[in-house]
Formats: C-alpha cells, structure tokens, sequence
C-alpha cells in the first residue's frame, strides 16, 4: 500500500490479509487491567490481538524510535 495512510487503513487491510490468511484476531477488544489482584476504571484497547496473545499496535510513521519503539 506504501505510505502516507492513516493507521485506521494500514489496520482495515492487516485484518483482510489475516482473515486471508486464517490468522485468528480480534479488531480493537477492550481488556480490563488489573493492578496486585483488583481491577482498574481504565482499560486497554489494542488494535489487534492474533491467537489471543499477541498484542499488535499499528503506527503509521516513517521510522520506529525512542519511546514507540519501547
């Protein structure tokens, strides 16, 4: 697709490939956190979550550094 999308269309066109694909995924669930064992009023809502472990957040910039590559 190349660049110069927002990351609303990169994360439309991984989800086609991955149901192409049979990668399992869940578009945008919301989690619920926990800190030492009770929940918080906040949530996290990840772009995409593939087998239900693995957490994928879409970054529609040039190149990854400092804090967003953390």
């Amino acid at each position: 697709m190349g660049c110069g999308f927002l990351e609303a269309v990169y994360q439309q066109a991984l989800e086609r490939e991955f149901a192409e694909q049979g990668i399992p995924f869940k578009s945008q669930p919301t989690i619920e956190i926990a800190y030492k064992g009770k929940l918080l009023n906040k949530t996290y809502q990840p772009d995409l979550i593939c087998y239900d472990e693995i957490i994928i957040e879409i970054k529609s910039i040039s190149a990854v550094s400092g804090i967003k590559e953390a």
